[in-house]
């Protein structure tokens, strides 16, 4: 129950796009939605346990990694 989504908080909403890959630069997940939720799935099955690669650009561009474990 903690933690079960990767989402920003936001105070406002901005034009924006990001992009979660793998370690093989995979794409698994992409949104619009500023108010987005990835639940650490792929073509509907869980993703696997491991470092995911983001990328966030728009009003602010930001990279940074998300670490999944189940």
């Amino acid at each position: 129950g903690i933690n079960d989504v990767f989402k920003l908080t936001l105070a406002a909403p901005f034009e924006f796009r990001i992009v979660i890959f793998n370690r093989w630069g995979e794409l698994l997940f992409e949104s619009t939605d500023c108010y987005f939720k990835w639940n650490g799935t792929y073509r509907g099955s869980d993703a696997q346990d491991g470092t995911y690669v983001y990328l966030i650009s728009g009003k602010y561009n930001r990279k940074g990694t998300i670490t999944l474990l189940r």
